[in-house]
């Protein structure tokens, strides 16, 4: 029987950068800044606090004319491509409506009406520009913007269902900005006599969820959430459509954390109403869960809450006017480190015990004890990888191990210990002494590996436990 080691590797607070969780930075504007135009000593980079950005287009610019689809706008891939060849991840969004709409090109193409779709024009004197009197908006259930938003969809999933690159999509063909708002500030009169009701808004809104699931059956989908009438209506009834989210394992987004968004004085947490609570706490077992602080930078109890609550994507909204700002000239840009370093699944062997003399062919059993140090699940299955290394870092050896409790089970929640044992044998080695090494990879892309929450990588996700002597 061999002597058995037992160590306990150091938890490492740093940033971490995986797939399925982290901050995502929101490009907007006219033009959309590029990776090369940000100076490489920028804060955000220096730090490399994210590896991941969110770009979004209204469907009028991505597509003037029907059928006929300009990808390299430079709100579009004439932007994200430069993010994308530095090695970011992109998360996909195009907006049937957006603020101003279809008579300002911020929202659905003038074609889409012109084949019949139905439309409403509020009056917007007091939300945008004086000079600027109406904004037309479509009628979201209406037949022919149903079929119109399906075809685009169908061409978006052909050219970026299963790429790589795209980290999300964002289902944001139902209401304002996609945020489910068919309305605000605005009399209802007129969404009534369109034909308005929650029954008639659910059914628009499952059949683009579906065509969405058609298009994009490889590449998750992210869905934010909203009430249907601001000031009419409440989250309560729209939740059959959360439902129907979940059952399609798809992410909700809560596009407003903060008091000067959503809260009314009735919220047991001050910072998110408890009707959103209710839904964060019943849903995050099953789905993931995206906030973003769509207004100004908020204390650090603002992002407690996002943390407490399961966060596994977190986007500040709006800040690409800031990307290029130092450091110590943003005073609240320490909430961007914090959220950073807390977000998402962050798991860290607690302790391993091993044998520190192993013999050819000899069955052994490792035991390790992991724990989740994030806020949230990973909802993805990793296998676990112990390997042999040399002194220069070679791996020269690898077993590779499927978790008894998948890392996609809520035993991986934050804050929880998971109990490991891995059986097996080194064969095909020279007698020496190597280091043991352990990691873990996606177990439906082997190519990826994760990075954990400890110190001593060698490199490429690959942690150096402590030696092992093969005789």
């Amino acid at each position: 029987m061999p002597d058995y080691l037992a160590v306990n590797p150091e938890y490492s607070g740093e940033i971490i950068r995986n797939p399925g969780m982290g901050m995502v930075y929101v490009l907007r504007g006219a033009r959309p800044i590029r990776f090369h135009e940000i100076d490489p000593d920028a804060w955000f980079l220096r730090e490399k606090l994210t590896d991941k950005i969110e770009v979004s287009i209204p469907w009028c610019l991505l597509e003037p004319a029907e059928g006929k689809y300009n990808w390299n706008h430079d709100q579009w891939e004439g932007c994200f491509n430069s993010w994308k060849d530095a090695g970011y991840k992109v998360a996909l969004k195009v907006r049937g409506m957006a603020t101003r709409g279809t008579l300002y090109d911020d929202g659905t193409p003038q074609w889409v009406f012109d084949a019949g779709a139905k439309f409403i024009d509020e009056n917007i004197a007091s939300y945008c520009k004086t000079e600027e009197k109406k904004r037309r908006i479509p009628v979201y259930w209406d037949p022919v913007y149903l079929k119109k938003a399906a075809n685009l969809i169908n061409a978006l999933g052909e050219r970026y269902n299963g790429k790589d690159f795209v980290e999300f999509v964002q289902i944001a063909h139902m209401g304002q900005w996609g945020e489910m708002h068919v309305s605000d500030h605005s009399p209802l009169k007129p969404w009534l006599e369109a034909g308005f009701s929650l029954e008639r808004y659910s059914e628009a809104h499952k059949f683009i969820i579906d065509e969405y699931l058609k298009a994009f059956p490889d590449t998750e989908l992210s869905q934010a959430l909203g009430e249907p009438i601001w000031g009419q209506t409440t989250f309560a009834d729209i939740e059959d459509i959360v439902s129907y989210l979940v059952s399609k394992k798809i992410m909700l987004k809560f596009g407003g954390l903060g008091d000067n968004w959503h809260y009314r004085g009735v919220a047991s947490d001050p910072f998110i109403d408890d009707e959103l609570l209710e839904y964060f706490d019943a849903y995050y077992p099953t789905v993931r869960l995206y906030y973003e602080n769509a207004g100004f930078l908020r204390p650090k109890n603002v992002m407690d809450s996002a943390l407490a609550h399961h966060a596994s994507y977190w986007g500040r909204g709006g800040e690409s006017t800031g990307l290029g700002m130092p450091y110590e000239t943003s005073p609240n840009n320490y909430i961007f480190r914090y959220v950073a370093a807390n977000i998402g699944y962050r798991l860290w062997l607690k302790q391993i015990v091993y044998p520190g003399q192993v013999k050819q062919n000899e069955q052994i059993t490792v035991h390790c004890k992991w724990k989740n140090m994030g806020s949230a699940p990973c909802y993805r299955d990793f296998n676990i990888l112990l390997s042999l290394c040399d002194n220069k870092g070679n791996t020269l050896f690898t077993h590779q191990h499927t978790p008894s409790k998948p890392s996609s089970s809520i035993a991986w929640n934050k804050n929880c210990v998971v109990n490991e044992e891995i059986p097996f044998k080194i064969s095909g080695i020279k007698n020496g002494d190597y280091m043991l090494c352990i990691g873990m990879q996606d177990a439906k892309k082997p190519e990826r590996k994760i990075a954990l929450a400890m110190k001593n990588d060698l490199g490429g996700c690959v942690y150096n436990i402590g030696g092992i002597k093969i005789n």
